[in-house]
C-alpha cells in the first residue's frame, strides 16, 4: 500500500461518512450533528477533511 493509495481510501471513507450522515439527516429530521475525527498528523489528511467537509477551522490535539 502506497501513500497515494492510503490517501485516496481515506478520501473514499469520508465522503462516506458524509453522505451517511446527510442521508440520515434528512430521514430524522435533525438539522446538526458534530462529528469528531481522529486522524493521524499527517498534512495530507488534514487538508483532505478540510477539502471533504469545508471545514472553516479544527482542533489539533496530539503530543507534541
Amino acid at each position: 500500500m502506497t501513500l497515494q493509495w492510503c490517501l485516496k481510501r481515506a478520501e473514499l471513507v469520508f465522503k462516506c461518512i458524509k453522505g451517511f450522515v446527510m442521508e440520515l439527516a434528512l430521514w430524522s429530521g435533525q438539522e446538526a450533528f458534530t462529528i469528531q475525527f481522529l486522524v493521524p498528523k499527517v498534512n495530507a489528511v488534514t487538508s483532505l477533511l478540510y477539502f471533504v467537509y469545508r471545514l472553516l477551522s479544527s482542533l489539533i490535539i496530539g503530543r507534541e
